[in-house]
């Protein structure tokens, strides 16, 4: 909840009570709802930090390994989650991983190797 009451275009109480509990659903979290943060796995934490930066309204996602403490079935829909977000409302997500198979729905990607960045490719 702390991130929509922070925004300048927060919503109301009750579109934030609804905002919530989709972010809980569409994390695999609702179950978790009432839970105190230490009670919860890292992974768990992982999601919920997500699900917070989506609530946080920034034209930015920063993700470094968004996945990468998530099952793949978690893992996907996380992904797919972020990518949906991001294609509907004009965001720019800039993901960090060392997984090619989620680099290659990016629309550019960049490598770094022998530390050098260099775009690796364009529009995949």
């Amino acid at each position: 909840m702390l991130p929509l009451s922070i925004r300048s275009d927060g919503p109301s109480v009750k579109n934030k009570n609804s905002i919530v509990d989709g972010l809980f659903l569409n994390t695999n979290l609702s179950h978790r709802k009432n839970s105190l943060p230490a009670t919860l796995s890292g992974g768990e934490q992982q999601r919920v930090a997500i699900a917070r930066v989506l609530a946080s309204g920034c034209d930015v996602i920063f993700a470094d390994e968004p996945t990468g403490n998530l099952d793949s079935i978690n893992g996907k829909k996380i992904l797919d989650l972020l990518l949906s977000f991001v294609n509907n409302s004009s965001k720019t997500l800039v993901l960090i991983t060392h997984d090619m198979n989620i680099a290659k729905q990016m629309d550019v990607i960049y490598e770094i190797k022998d530390g050098q960045l260099k775009m690796a490719s364009e529009a995949v």
